[in-house]
């Protein structure tokens, strides 16, 4: 089946990621459909990742550049992709290059009966204290929300574009992966889950700290408040 697809990364201070990334994607990409866009949604870069990714994209019109003048964290950069998305499949992942995206393959195969399709890593390639966090906030969204999926932030999903538009997501930091799945599993949207690889990162370092953690957990909050009065 023909398909027309947008995938986007969000990108910050990735540098040393990007050419490679994109090459991925587009190689990937130009051997399932002619009919696609990358969309990178830089993030306030203070490295170089800002004129490298205008020089690629002058250079291959599928990608298309969107740049926040300051860091506007990761799910304001994620919505910022979505309102730029002109196709019929979202897909997005991140810019470190720790996920093959040639597993993308096996994700269209089950778009069709499904409206979402996610993934969750087999061996997550991340250190200790991270996979720690990760499991005690999965646990915690499975408790509080009823929400049974294994990996809610593994950054390698699709999504047919219509279930992004009528979410209608608030989270501007890192509880959008959550936020998404929630409301879409409430929705009644079909949700299907797939292994994936993930590997180490080679360049650049997480975003993720306390004060991720804090934000995270406010948004949680509020969440909570509004569709399920939990707290």
């Amino acid at each position: 089946m023909a398909r027309n697809i947008s995938v986007i990364l969000p990108c910050y201070n990735e540098e040393k990621n990007i050419a490679k990334q994109i090459s991925s994607v587009n190689s990937v990409l130009n051997k399932i459909t002619d009919d696609y866009e990358i969309i990178v949604v830089n993030d306030g870069s203070t490295d170089d990742s800002k004129a490298l990714l205008e020089q690629l994209a002058q250079e291959n019109n599928k990608i298309k550049v969107v740049s926040h003048e300051k860091n506007l964290c990761y799910g304001a950069t994620l919505k910022d992709g979505f309102k730029h998305a002109i196709k019929d499949l979202i897909f997005y992942t991140s810019m470190d290059n720790q996920y093959d995206f040639s597993q993308i393959n096996t994700f269209l195969k089950y778009i069709d009966n499904n409206d979402i399709v996610i993934g969750y890593r087999v061996k997550r390639n991340d250190p200790l204290h991270r996979i720690f966090v990760a499991k005690v906030y999965n646990l915690t969204i499975r408790i509080l929300f009823g929400l049974a999926v294994r990996d809610i932030d593994c950054a390698f999903k699709l999504f047919k574009k219509d279930v992004i538009q009528n979410l209608n997501i608030q989270s501007r930091y890192s509880f959008i992966d959550a936020e998404i799945l929630i409301k879409a599993q409430r929705a009644g949207y079909p949700i299907k889950e797939l292994a994936v690889k993930h590997y180490p990162r080679i360049w650049g370092s997480s975003t993720v700290g306390l004060k991720t953690i804090f934000l995270t957990l406010i948004e949680m909050i509020k969440v909570g408040r509004q569709f399920y009065r939990l707290f």
